[in-house]
């Protein structure tokens, strides 16, 4: 299957399990067992390469779809896993000046097909613990209504078991706030490194190492300790919902 969609050896075992080509091999020919996250990585890669999509989204995906808790930070934005058609395809025309329309249509099926996540029963989703800064309320994306049904998204979100959506208000104060987005990913399988994905708009990237991921930590834990509870931003997000009409 890896062959017939044109993906080497090297780039499956660099890019999307971080591990030499030999042990990829043995994963391949069945002399390693591959655990159930290492299947499901692989599934979306194929599924990913099926669609004509570029291996570059591949490494914050397979954290996504393979973690069992997810802690977000976006100062500006509603995070991609909230994302409706309509923001998404604004965000990501903003991001990539010059993108071809069927490049743009492609990318934004992919971020529509990653919302599928929260509709799946086995395993179960991941818990997403999301803090967001007031401009992502604020600041248009697109067109008022593009907004107004981008909050009710955000709400409905809101209401998820395993979703929590937290508020960073303007005037919480603390340089902390000016962290760059990124996301934690922790996994089920205790062998397994935490890791984190840290997008600085041009060129985003994923690291496990055990340093970089325990700093990121520290500015997370304190967003959320600034940050309106969950209900208190439900509430203001329901607002802000009703601002753009």
């Amino acid at each position: 299957m890896r062959e017939a969609k044109g993906i080497s050896a090297e780039e499956m075992a660099s890019t999307v399990f971080k591990c030499s080509q030999s042990y990829f091999s043995k994963l391949e020919r069945g002399v390693k067992e591959m655990t159930p996250d290492m299947r499901r990585t692989a599934e979306w890669v194929l599924a990913i390469a099926d669609d004509g999509h570029s291996m570059a989204s591949v490494p914050y995906i397979s954290l996504e779809q393979s973690a069992g808790q997810l802690r977000s930070w976006e100062p500006d934005a509603v995070p991609g896993a909230c994302q409706i058609e309509g923001y998404s395809r604004c965000v990501l025309a903003a991001a990539s000046p010059g993108i071809s329309p069927s490049a743009l249509d492609q990318a934004v099926a992919l971020r529509a097909r990653r919302q599928e996540i929260w509709d799946r029963e086995d395993p179960p989703p991941p818990m997403l613990a999301v803090v967001i800064g007031e401009s992502a309320l604020r600041r248009l994306t697109g067109s008022r209504e593009v907004m107004r049904a981008q909050m009710e998204r955000l709400a409905e979100m809101a209401s998820h078991p395993r979703v929590s959506i937290q508020v960073l208000p303007f005037d919480a104060g603390g340089s902390v706030g000016l962290v760059c987005p990124f996301v934690i990913a922790s996994f089920a399988d205790p062998s397994r490194p935490d890791a984190a994905y840290l997008d600085d708009t041009l060129a985003g990237r994923t690291t496990d190492k055990h340093a970089t991921v325990a700093q990121l930590g520290l500015p997370f834990d304190a967003l959320a300790r600034e940050a309106l509870r969950p209900r208190e931003s439900l509430t203001m997000i329901t607002e802000a919902a009703a601002r753009w009409n």
